[in-house]
């Protein structure tokens, strides 16, 4: 009997994009400022510290207007970056006569619990880059499994399961 099927292991994705860590900053100071000479070391820090702490999506770009650590001259752009676990759940909306919660589509729970994690990266006229990065997450502990469990597949793992799908090797 003949299988299509491949045999491969979970190994073949990076392993460092599976693993969560746990940033070394000091405990007692839920806030850290980093600044970089260039936004390519920006970008290596990104991978391959925050997100592997944790999960964030970008909310918002704009040109900065005032700031309290530099310049408001030397400010180019500021993005600010979330926690995936950032704002509170959708209420569910009643049906009138009965009292019964509305049927959904989706019944999964909602990973939204307040979270005030973020990243403020600040590109500096002269090609620095500074961040501001709220590293405590006072809800949830994005590094520990349980965690995990709950919380949205990071891109190169979904992207991996989806090459697999396609070359039908589910």
């Amino acid at each position: 009997m003949s299988s299509n099927r491949t045999n491969f292991s979970i190994n073949e994705i990076n392993d460092d994009h599976m693993i969560r860590i746990a940033p070394n900053y000091e405990s007692g100071n839920p806030k850290a400022t980093e600044t970089f000479a260039y936004r390519e070391a920006f970008s290596f820090w990104f991978e391959n510290l925050a997100k592997r702490h944790s999960d964030w999506n970008m909310t918002n770009t704009h040109a900065s207007q005032a700031t309290r650590t530099v310049s408001p001259k030397d400010v180019v752009t500021t993005v600010y970056f979330v926690c995936g676990h950032q704002g509170l759940p959708k209420k569910v909306k009643l049906v009138e006569d009965t009292g019964n919660q509305k049927a959904k589509r989706v019944q999964t729970r909602s990973i939204k619990n307040g979270c005030k994690a973020k990243i403020t990266k600040k590109t500096l006229q002269n090609g620095n880059v500074v961040v501001d990065y709220l590293w405590q997450h006072a809800t949830h502990q994005p590094e520990k499994v349980q965690d995990m469990v709950h919380s949205k597949l990071p891109a190169k793992i979904k992207q991996w399961i989806v090459s697999h799908v396609e070359n039908n090797m589910d």
